[in-house]
């Protein structure tokens, strides 16, 4: 949480990622009017097919707890009121998963909020 709350307070407005931020960044986010744009999808499709594309066991072991960390993430800045957008990062093979972080937002957001995060939010 420490990066992501320096980056707000230096006025930095986009947030990708964001799985591991806390109440402080919550307030920061609110405060500066800044974006949250979690990655979810990227870290499901690393928790699923990561070793198979090269990455290194003991990083493949982090994957799941940093997704979880992710979601919990989400819960979060949805229930405080960030503004939110969708996005993956995904790369070469895996991006046959880009619209599967659309299920994994709505584990933490209504639908409506998530179709809202994929196109106008993110407009």
């Amino acid at each position: 949480a420490r990066a992501i709350n320096r980056a707000l307070r230096c006025g930095v407005t986009s947030i990708e990622h964001g799985n591991l931020l806390d109440e402080t960044s919550i307030s920061l986010f609110l405060e500066k009017g800044a974006f949250l744009v979690p990655t979810l999808a990227t870290y499901d499709a690393l928790a699923a097919e990561g070793l198979q594309n090269g990455m290194p066991k003991d990083q493949h072991d982090k994957v799941s707890r940093v997704r979880d960390a992710g979601l919990e993430a989400l819960r979060l800045a949805h229930r405080a009121g960030v503004k939110i957008c969708y996005g993956t990062d995904l790369l070469g093979d895996m991006h046959r998963h880009q619209l599967s972080g659309l299920s994994l937002h709505a584990q933490a957001q209504p639908n409506a909020d998530v179709v809202r995060a994929a196109t106008c939010n993110a407009a």
